[in-house]
């Protein structure tokens, strides 16, 4: 099971790039535009016995109490592609919202974001300022969120 924590969960499933990790966690320290700094507003679970497992996976870990609802309803998942290029991390929703206005397929699904916006993503997470499909409406055609 994943661990018990009251901020977003990042979980490192790539461990064969550790240079590309070292700079995802320095990008995670630098302030976004509000000052905030993503480290601040997640817990990085970097731990080898989350070396390739898939989202699937990862989301059979989340522990959920007696009427269902999970632990985690927001994971961001540092992944192989996470680490190429623009150092991607994949934020997957873990729980569909009843009010949202879109489909499943659409709402839910996964998208890229950076680490200059994972401090304002994971903050409003955090504090359920905002539901994941708000945030996913944003995200452009390439899967990517890259503005908020």
């Amino acid at each position: 099971m994943l661990p018990e924590t009251e901020l977003t969960i990042l979980v490192r499933t790539c461990f064969d790039r550790p240079k590309e990790w070292e700079r995802f966690l320095e990008a995670l320290t630098r302030p976004d535009a509000s000052g905030e700094e993503a480290i601040d507003q997640v817990d990085i679970l970097d731990d080898p016995a989350y070396a390739g497992i898939g989202v699937a996976q990862l989301l059979e870990l989340v522990e959920r109490d007696e009427d269902g609802w999970p632990q985690h309803t927001v994971l961001l998942v540092v992944d192989e592609e996470a680490l190429r290029g623009e150092l991607l991390a994949l934020a997957v929703c873990n729980q569909p919202h009843e009010d949202d206005p879109l489909p499943p397929s659409e709402s839910e699904e996964p998208f890229r974001i950076p680490p200059a916006l994972l401090a304002s993503f994971a903050a409003d997470m955090n504090l359920a300022n905002a539901d994941f499909f708000e945030i996913r409406r944003n995200v452009a055609e390439d899967g990517v969120l890259r503005k908020r």
